[in-house]
């Protein structure tokens, strides 16, 4: 057995105290009272009781010093006394030390009573080496004394009992957190409830109030029209006991009494008809047990006690490590119950943060989703590490924080080459999408067709065989608001207009047009075409009929777009005319700028996507709304673009850029 003995050193605890704690003098140990050690000016240190004594000695004598007791050396006695005397400071601090330390066992072999254990670190085997050579493992062994061992695990079975204890102190302040926040989230909820005790009990102090308030004003209603008859029989019954008391009391004539009589006779019938009474005495409160049953069952519905079985230890955050600069994110929160089983409603109050690498703290939105799994949205403005944190009831989440790194590179999510079929694409350049019927239209010159794409999943609908691109110069496309497709062809020198089959709608010839490379419908009014051999920019209208030249000359222009009835041009810049050729906006104008635009177009929230070379280098450009410069360059990290030139905006804050250099198609996000 190969083996190697560590030697370690192994101080005997008397033989130290022996030599080093003890007097020289009294042959006593050193203590921290009577025994004290005081070190001499000789560097010797002598208990401070028999210094006591050789010095009481001294000055029976007549002399104010003594010698030594070790070296001889004369020694000044202090005018304090002894215990003036400086204390030997490291004597002390091994006085110190022994006293706390335990007095090691050495294991010894119980049949060689002098041979000390030793212990394998390889086999984890103890034995003595007398007795036998313990293996079970082949290779090197690391044999040390049994004895370092046992005080090597007791320090680190004390070094594990001490992070299981601290580790327990936090628990302990964890949970005693927790049930503080219980007792303060108790008494607001007590608070509350107390508060829609206070609302209802208003509410039906409320509704008796009105109710009797309505029962004393129907009841009074009711007393005065009765009243007010009372008063009409009184007024009646007196006047006819008047007049009966005058007709008796005159002795009137038989024919004045024979009227008077008939006078009281249709007065009697006028006391029948007020001997009614106009109103009755009925009122009765009315109210059903179904009305009580739904008054309980709305009391029932009112409030509600929200609670959570969510454990933020155990929920998890599915989240982007490696995110591009401006774009959006979505990170999914997922929680999980004390038991590890999904929730399956939300309602918890999740928080979240994103810390920059400035150390500015971001508030991020959190969607619930009300199954147990939240959306945090978060957008990074800046390159660099970033500090995503996930907290529920203001406890982090499993594994919280996340480090994210934010880079300002992006690399294409999707590249295609070959569209459908085994033919590759050869010298792709236009690009146009039809939002309504959701289709992408693609100028692919080198095999003179037109490729038609769907625009979610970039699958192939169709493809366009016509005499419009089969001589490979289809270079130009755009849309009308008929949903026909115009084609300009620098070889024939024509514009056309074909349905999504290829049919033939209509040829624009015109003698001022020459070499067409590129076109953009603005309106029938405003078609604007490309003349490359002149460096000119045509109008024409929807018949082609010839409008206007825009002023001036324009050598370096790639690519033109129709928006909201004008025309943006992109060369050197991005500059956008009115149909009368009138500049009414300069984009990207640094005077600094160099390169050119080679594609540009517009998304529906006004976003402007260009792309855009210079000598090697050669990206898209993301300008905001209203933005007269970059909002941030897409690179495509990974596999560089080469000459870019269309480009268009797909659903989902995505654009397709045509890589002409690659012969491919490839797909970024910009949002």
């Amino acid at each position: 057995m190969a083996s190697t003995l560590v030697e370690t050193v192994s101080l005997d605890y008397a033989d130290f105290q022996e030599n080093f704690l003890i007097c020289p003098t009294c042959v006593f140990d050193y203590d921290g009272d009577v025994r004290a050690p005081k070190l001499l000016r000789c560097s010797h240190t002598v208990c401070k009781e028999c210094l006591q004594r050789i010095a009481d000695d001294a000055r029976s004598s007549g002399l104010d010093s003594f010698r030594c007791p070790i070296c001889r050396q004369n020694i000044q006695i202090p005018a304090d006394g002894i215990s003036s005397l400086q204390p030997s400071f490291v004597i002390n601090q091994l006085v110190d030390l022994m006293s706390r330390q335990r007095r090691e066992v050495v294991p010894k072999c119980c049949k060689h009573p002098r041979i000390e254990l030793l212990f394998c670190e390889t086999c984890d085997t103890v034995f003595c080496s007398d007795c036998e050579v313990y293996s079970t493992h082949s290779g090197p062994h690391t044999v040390i004394p049994f004895s370092t061992a046992i005080k090597r695990m007791s320090d680190i079975l004390l070094f594990k009992a001490n992070q299981c204890t601290q580790v327990l102190d936090y628990a302990k302040r964890t949970v005693q957190n927790e049930i503080d926040a219980i007792n303060s989230n108790q008494e607001i909820c007590e608070n509350k409830i107390e508060e829609l005790r206070t609302n209802l009990v208003e509410y039906v102090d409320g509704r008796i109030h009105e109710m009797l308030k309505l029962l004393t004003k129907t009841a009074n209603e009711k007393k005065n029209s009765l009243n007010e008859q009372m008063n009409i029989v009184e007024k009646e019954r007196s006047k006819i006991e008047r007049e009966c008391s005058d007709a008796v009391s005159r002795q009137l004539d038989v024919r004045n009494i024979t009227q008077k009589i008939s006078d009281i006779t249709q007065r009697l019938e006028v006391a029948n008809n007020i001997a009614e009474p106009r109103e009755n005495s009925f009122m009765q409160f009315l109210w059903s047990n179904n009305e009580l049953g739904n008054v309980k069952k709305l009391l029932n519905n009112i409030g509600k006690l929200r609670l959570s079985s969510t454990l933020p230890a155990l929920s998890r955050v599915s989240v982007q490590r490696e995110v591009t600069v401006h774009l959006s994110y979505i990170a999914k929160l997922t929680t999980i119950d004390k038991q590890g089983i999904i929730c399956s409603c939300g309602g918890d109050p999740v928080q979240t943060t994103l810390t920059t690498p400035n150390g500015i703290v971001e508030e991020l939105d959190v969607v619930d989703n009300n199954d147990g799994t939240y959306d945090i949205r978060f957008s990074a403005s800046q390159i660099g590490k970033h500090v995503f944190s996930v907290t529920i009831f203001g406890r982090r989440v499993k594994n919280s924080p996340f480090d994210i790194y934010v880079t300002e590179h992006q690399s294409a999510s999707k590249r295609l080459s070959y569209i459908g079929t085994d033919v590759q694409l050869k010298r792709p350049l236009a690009a146009i999408i039809d939002n309504n019927s959701n289709k992408i239209y693609i100028s692919d010159t080198g095999n003179g067709r037109i490729v038609i794409l769907e625009a979610d999943h970039l699958t192939l609908k169709s493809v366009i065989h016509c005499s419009a691109t089969s001589d490979h110069s289809a270079t130009g496309l755009s849309l009308t608001d008929r949903n026909s497709i115009l084609v300009a062809n620098w070889r024939q020198g024509a514009i056309f207009e074909l349905d999504e089959t290829g049919q033939a709608l209509n040829t624009i010839r015109h003698k001022e047009i020459k070499e067409p490379t590129c076109v953009a419908f603005a309106s029938n009014e405003c078609i604007a075409v490309l003349d490359s051999l002149q460096k000119k920019i045509l109008i024409l209208n929807i018949n082609g009929d010839f409008v206007c030249f825009f002023s001036g000359s324009y050598p370096n222009v790639k690519a033109l777009y129709g928006h909201n009835g004008n025309i943006i041009v992109a060369g050197s810049d991005l500059r956008t005319y009115s149909p009368s050729g009138e500049c009414i906006r300069n984009t990207a104008c640094q005077k600094d700028a160099r390169g050119l635009f080679s594609g540009v177009c517009v998304d529906k929230d006004g976003y402007i996507l260009a792309t855009h070379s210079h000598k090697q280098k050669s990206v898209v450009k993301v300008f905001e709304p209203e933005s007269s410069s970059p909002k941030f360059d897409i690179d495509s990290f990974d596999d560089k673009l080469y000459r870019p030139s269309g480009v268009v905006a797909l659903p989902g804050a995505r654009l397709l850029v045509v890589d002409l250099g690659n012969d491919c198609l490839k797909v970024f996000r910009y949002k």
